[in-house]
């Protein structure tokens, strides 16, 4: 399904597919919807053509690259690699990253960049999370949790650990959750916490989307039926819930100051 990302317009993007090809590219040179024209998506901008059998994994602001100890790359099954940003200038010379992958079932899924005091955390579809010490993750593909056969991550991002987390069900239920409640996994390949009940489980709730989130933020939610909505984060702390007329498909967090 698709996802959201909201950057400042001044952002590069890194430009990661699923074959581990590698590309960056300045936002500015996407060019500018007008808002409530609509989006004809066969006529949409394809900044990077995919090549041969290949699709694109994700987009990372790269912005803060220099500032930053390691790319942290988690694969849809939920294994996990550590990069060194030693490595940066031979990624981005080489338009290579690699896909993090070992299973032919698996995909290449998110990037983040990270500092060696910061946390993973990945959230699954089916409503477990797993966070773990940025500088213990493995610089060879480990798997970092443990996966039902019909599970897959739904995201994977570095929580403020002064901050909040925001996740959000298909049915525009929230679960907000302190950075400091997380609690730090001691060992690889464990289940994670469960987020969910097993019966909201079984009635078929499933996590859609989850990140870091500020009572200062706000929030763009994608629904089904393709409406985009904005909300402050600090009312979707309190009411708990995003309307929605279909479902929600994506949710991303951002500040507009």
């Amino acid at each position: 399904p698709p996802r959201l990302l909201a950057v400042p317009a001044t952002e590069e993007l890194l430009f990661v597919f699923t074959s581990g090809r590698a590309v960056t590219l300045p936002l500015a040179r996407i060019p500018l919807i007008t808002p409530g024209t609509g989006l004809d998506w066969s006529q949409a901008t394809v900044p990077d053509e995919p090549r041969a059998a290949e699709l694109l994994a994700c987009l990372v602001p790269i912005s803060r690259l220099p500032l930053a100890d390691a790319f942290l790359q988690a694969s849809r099954r939920g294994y996990v690699k550590r990069i060194n940003t030693s490595l940066a200038p031979s990624i981005l010379a080489n338009h290579f990253i690699g896909t993090g992958i070992r299973l032919p079932a698996d995909r290449t899924f998110e990037i983040a960049l990270s500092k060696k005091e910061d946390r993973l955390a990945l959230v699954s579809a089916e409503g477990y999370l797993q966070v773990l010490e940025a500088h213990a993750l493995p610089t060879a593909i480990e798997e970092a949790i443990k996966l039902g056969v019909t599970d897959h991550l739904v995201a994977a991002f570095v929580p403020n650990p002064k901050g909040s987390i925001l996740l959000v069900t298909q049915t525009g239920k929230l679960i907000h959750r302190t950075a400091d409640s997380l609690e730090t996994a001691t060992s690889l390949k464990s289940k994670g916490q469960a987020l969910l009940s097993p019966s909201r489980r079984e009635q078929g709730v499933r996590i859609v989307s989850a990140g870091p989130a500020a009572e200062a933020d706000w929030a763009t939610a994608l629904h089904l039926d393709g409406q985009i909505t904005l909300h402050a984060v600090k009312d979707l702390f309190g009411s708990g819930v995003i309307p929605t007329r279909s479902e929600l498909v994506s949710l991303t967090v951002h500040n507009l100051t």
